[in-house]
């Protein structure tokens, strides 16, 4: 009976296999986006769940780092870019545009996803 309980335990949790390590370029108009972030988020909408993941953009290139990957399957993406120019109330700059979402399917292996966020996306391109 104990036995009985404690398998369908085994089989909840995330669609994923685990953290990916993700990594690549982001652009917004084909130009690198300075500063920023990442979020990787698993899409319930279908069927994916887990943590959230993370990853730093510097000078056109984002790595989520070790304990902050992504799930693997279908994920949410948000592009947060800033102009990298620090003020006082943002250390990474004034921001180009809104925040823009992308929709992926991460492989259940370590990847290189480059993302180009659309100029037609509000704000201006990356100064270069």
């Amino acid at each position: 009976m104990l036995i009985g309980g404690i398998i369908p335990a085994v089989g909840c949790g995330p669609t994923g296999t685990g953290r990916v390590q993700v990594h690549g370029t982001v652009t917004h108009g084909g130009q690198p986006i300075p500063a920023g972030e990442m979020i990787f988020e698993p899409d319930p909408e279908r069927d994916n769940s887990g943590p959230q993941g993370r990853a730093t953009i510097k000078n056109g290139h984002y790595r989520t780092t070790a304990g902050k990957g992504s799930v693997a399957g279908p994920v949410v993406i948000r592009v947060e870019a800033y102009d990298g120019q620090p003020h006082r109330e943002s250390p990474r700059g004034i921001a180009m545009f809104p925040p823009y979402l992308l929709k992926l399917d991460l492989p259940d292996s370590d990847s290189e996803q480059n993302i180009d966020v659309p100029a037609s996306h509000g704000g201006t391109p990356a100064p270069r």
